[in-house]
């Protein structure tokens, strides 16, 4: 107890600190700054001295973190340009400190779950990025990054159909103006009814225990139809999948995971690629209640690498967010119903590597395994808020369920279709974009921005032509660095990006630099065009002010000889010259002045 009340007066200290610093550094702007330097060597050289201080602590709390680290840090404007790196070490930092504050009050004594200590840590880097051939190799389809005809549904033949396969193939206008086919199971969707039981009150099942079970690996079709012919039996499955997007353009479903209340199946989506449209038997029978948890881009995954559509979804995201949870993730979600802890970590691993490490393979399942059981609980505490209120975009309220919203924000989920990537040049947003970049690294400065165009454009080509993905190429923040350096030269290319690229990408610096290159010609070539519409558009208007200037001249020496004629030797000439109407010609200066308008 001595050590918590000591702790709890350093904090006191230290906070106090942070304040009285922040509140200085508030009273002096950057400008008052700039001006004591300036006149002041002893406040220049206490400022230096603070600043290489700094420097120093944080390389020292950086090494601290066991994250890679490019190189130490040298000059205080690196810690802006290299910001995405001080922000990983800090959270790596922050997480440390939280597990020893639990370890220390005691309110997590042991924080490992089942047979895997669920470490806070960073990846292994093996299992982050597996060395391993590319398993799209070995596919039977054509890799084509480059097509620029609508995706077509992979469907071959069409279970549990209202309208046929044929007539569900229906083109309509898509993403970019180019079009796109429709989801083939939208009438099914629409039309299809959720089970009772999904509205009404439950006793929760309680999942197995993990620890008296394996999980089920499939990866053949003999395994395939062992374990679609259980699924079949079953009211719910819980379903997941794992996502590689690093080694290929589009991405790979490198994973699938389904449980029912006693088995927990991995599916090897890699090997199986092809062969699994057969699961549409189950996916798209209205009878059984398809639950995920934020499901928005595995509905499309599913449709994309395997042909599978879903019939009947819950999305346990909307439940959360119709509940008001303060968290809406899966990992939120598994504490607060089963109080199980997990690392989603391995959201960041390799999920093509084979045979999947165990300590992945325990990962995967735990993200099905407990969630039918949320299912269960989720449904409860929906049906427990009884009728609600709602507001739809128009403004219109309306009296629902929260139970009848979580259904159709999940109806309307399932009918999203699948659209192949299109690089938006114009305003920079979708797959390897440069919008986010520009937002992410403030680069607004106009060449700045030309070259960050340039540089983000030639990495999606490079991309499409290697079938990897934009950030494998190169990630975001060396694209950006590149953007704000503008280097000159092949060593200055190479100080960014020998750090974190890709092997091929090292033999393109020459490309890289041409590419910055013209990224500031283009810049310097659209300045000039919009410099000379400047200067045409100048020229236009001085035009079209001299001829306003005759025009206006022309008018006063009318206005001139008219008041001479009207009111001659009189001072009334001068007053309707400037608009002013004496009493005594009012009627017959009006007349006039109305005439020259």
């Amino acid at each position: 107890m001595a050590n918590l009340d000591k702790s709890e007066e350093k904090s006191a200290q230290m906070l106090a600190a942070t304040r009285n610093m922040n509140e200085t550094a508030a009273e002096l702007a950057n400008n008052d700054v700039k001006f004591h330097r300036m006149t002041s060597n002893e406040f220049a050289a206490r400022q230096d001295a603070s600043a290489a201080r700094l420097l120093n602590l944080v390389n020292i709390l950086y090494s601290a973190t066991g994250v890679s680290m490019e190189s130490k840090f040298e000059l205080p404007m690196e810690l802006t340009d290299r910001w995405e790196e001080i922000h990983e070490a800090n959270t790596e930092l922050l997480e440390k400190a939280d597990l020893q504050l639990d370890s220390l009050t005691g309110q997590k004594e042991n924080l490992s779950v089942g047979k895997f200590e669920l470490s806070r840590n960073t990846l292994k880097p093996e299992l982050m990025h597996g060395d391993i051939p590319k398993p799209q190799l070995l596919f039977t389809e054509t890799i084509n990054n480059f097509d620029e005809l609508p995706f077509k549904p992979r469907l071959t033949s069409k279970p549990n159909a209202i309208v046929s396969l044929a007539d569900s193939l229906e083109l309509v206008p898509g993403t970019f103006g180019r079009m796109m086919y429709v989801n083939p199971y939208t009438v099914e969707i629409e039309k299809a009814k959720y089970p009772k039981y999904v509205s009404k009150l439950c006793k929760p099942i309680e999942p197995m225990p993990l620890e008296t079970s394996e999980p089920i690996w499939v990866e053949d079709e003999a395994s395939i139809k062992s374990m679609l012919k259980e699924l079949a039996q079953e009211v719910a499955i819980a379903v997941d999948l794992e996502h590689n997007d690093t080694r290929s353009y589009i991405g790979l479903v490198s994973l699938m995971q389904i449980s029912t209340r006693s088995r927990d199946f991995l599916i090897d989506t890699l090997k199986l690629r092809g062969k699994l449209q057969i699961l549409n038997k189950v996916f798209t029978d209205p009878k059984i209640v398809k639950v995920m948890h934020g499901a928005g881009s595995d509905v499309t995954w599913l449709q994309r690498d395997l042909g599978i559509y879903v019939v009947n979804l819950f999305d346990t995201f909307f439940g959360s967010t119709m509940l008001d949870f303060n968290k809406k993730s899966l990992a939120y979600l598994l504490e607060h119903y089963c109080d199980f802890d997990t690392n989603k970590k391995y959201q960041l691993a390799d999920w093509r590597i084979r045979p999947l490490p165990e300590e992945m393979a325990y990962y995967a399942r735990c993200d099905t395994h407990f969630l039918l059981y949320i299912f269960d609980r989720m449904r409860n505490d929906l049906l427990g808020r009884g009728t609600i209120s709602v507001v739809n975009k128009f403004g219109v309220e309306r009296e629902t369920t929260g139970i009848a919203e979580v259904l159709q924000e999940s109806r309307q989920l399932a009918q999203k279709s699948y659209e192949w990537p299109v690089y938006d040049e114009e305003y920079g947003k979708g797959i390897g974009g440069w919008l986010s970049i520009s937002t992410k690294f403030k680069i607004f400065d106009g060449k700045q921005l030309d070259v960050l165009r340039a540089l983000t454009r030639w990495r999606d080509q490079v991309s499409r032509a290697e079938d990897e993905g934009c950030q494998y190429i190169i990630p975001n923040r060396y694209i950006g660095m590149l953007a704000r350096r503008q280097p000159r030269d092949r060593a200055g290319v190479i100080a960014i990006i020998s750090k974190s690229t890709s092997s091929s990408v090292m033999s393109r610096v020459d490309e890289i630099l041409e590419v910055i290159r013209r990224g500031l010609d283009d810049g310097i070539a659209i300045d000039a065009e919009m410099t000379t519409a400047g200067q045409e558009a100048t020229a236009t208007n001085e035009q079209e002010s001299e001829k306003q200037l005759v025009s206006d001249e022309m008018t006063q020496m009318r206005r001139m000889n008219l008041a001479s004629e009207l009111f001659p030797e009189s001072d009334s000439s001068k007053n309707f010259l400037v608009g002013q109407q004496p009493g005594s010609s009012c009627a017959v200066q009006s007349k006039v002045f109305g005439n020259l308008l």
